[in-house]
């Protein structure tokens, strides 16, 4: 389906450059060939993408059917090599019973395009057909891009769309302020591989707290996890040696030395509060807080 993209494009450049040589002295002709082209060039854009989301349909609908199984060749065919290989990840990982973790550079990429207020960005984002990130979303994150896509679709009535950019705008200016990053690095470069795993931090957090509080978070609390996950944690009598600190988003449980996992953990007990690696994480980093 890529392929056919491509040459789409290609088509169209190569349209546009005959136009060009043979109408450029003629405005008016070149306006209106130059018009039919791109006309043709949408036209045949939405029909390629109605026959990936038809694809994917299908491949989704053998799935269901049996999930430690990949969809027939014929199917898997019209897919891009790096595509079957995450649906074949996938279905090894429903053979061992395994859930399906996030890629949180894909997912980033797709909020970011979603939340995106030129139209044109988050419109044919929001017409992808979802199931083609389901092998590299796990239920949560994928949940919140279909809700997100719908929230484009229909115009927001929900306000979901509203709150998430406003949570993105705050996170954004934590990354600029603070972390002294772009909001928006080279994909696949290391920076955006921090980024993404602050928007992670971020969410799994507020998700944390809502699930305690049983609410929506206010922007105030929102903004105090926020600043919570940039705290250095650390320094010069921490565990990462003289001089050295992990910010609070970065940590991962198995930073934590046993016996403050095992002593953070009978403290939420005993106070009635799920002990999970996020909370674990949360209370270590607030103990260990070295600063900004």
């Amino acid at each position: 389906m890529r392929q056919n993209l491509i040459r789409l494009g290609d088509w169209r450049q190569k349209k546009l450059e005959e136009n060009q040589a043979k109408y450029g002295n003629d405005p008016e002709q070149f306006k209106k060939n130059q018009a039919a082209i791109n006309t043709s060039f949408e036209q045949q854009k939405q029909a390629i993408e109605l026959q990936k989301n038809q694809l994917w349909d299908a491949i989704w609908a053998s799935i269901k059917a049996n999930p430690t199984k990949m969809p027939s060749d014929l199917l898997t065919s019209q897919l891009d090599p790096r595509e079957v290989e995450s649906l074949q990840k996938m279905v090894d990982r429903n053979i061992e019973g395994k859930k399906t973790t996030t890629n949180w550079q894909t997912y980033t990429d797709l909020r970011q395009a979603l939340l995106d207020p030129n139209p044109d960005v988050s419109g044919p984002a929001s017409k992808l057909n979802p199931m083609q990130f389901r092998p590299v979303m796990a239920d949560d994150e994928f949940k919140e891009i279909t809700k997100l896509q719908e929230a484009v679709r229909t115009g927001d009535p929900n306000k979901h769309l509203s709150r998430v950019q406003t949570v993105t705008g705050m996170v954004n200016d934590t990354i600029r302020s603070v972390l002294d990053m772009k909001t928006a690095p080279p994909p696949g470069s290391d920076a955006a591989e921090r980024v993404a795993l602050f928007h992670r931090a971020v969410d799994v957090q507020v998700g944390e707290f809502e699930r305690q509080k049983g609410k929506k978070a206010t922007n105030e609390e929102i903004q105090k996890i926020i600043d919570g996950l940039v705290i250095k944690v650390g320094g010069t009598d921490g565990w990462l040696g003289v001089g050295r600190y992990k910010r609070a988003y970065e940590i991962k449980i198995t930073d934590v030395p046993k016996a403050d996992q095992d002593a953070i953990r009978g403290l939420l007990t005993k106070n009635g509060q799920p002990a999970t690696d996020a909370a674990i994480i949360a209370i270590y980093a607030r103990q260990n807080d070295k600063g900004r």
